[in-house]
């Protein structure tokens, strides 16, 4: 199981390797502590299953969108420009 900076092989979180049989069934879970400014951007299809081979899962995180406000003030004081 990787953890990776969406669109890259960038790491955000330790890999987790499991060891099971052929027709074994596995789940896997992302970070429990994601790293601040991220999120996860969905579950991958292959989050759990049977095992029917090497399995690899790879869990995406993009970072988070902020939202920044402007504001034009007087100097020393909170009265809104006027223009």
């Amino acid at each position: 199981v990787h953890h990776y900076k969406k669109n890259t092989v960038v790491s955000l979180g330790d890999d987790v390797s499991m060891t099971k049989r052929y027709g074994e069934t596995y789940s896997t879970n992302p970070l429990n502590n994601i790293p601040e400014g991220y999120v996860l951007t969905g579950t991958p299809s292959n989050v759990s299953g049977t095992v029917e081979g090497d399995v690899v899962v790879i869990y995406y995180y993009d970072l988070k969108d902020v939202t920044l406000t402007v504001k034009h003030l007087e100097q020393g004081t909170n009265v809104p420009l006027t223009g």
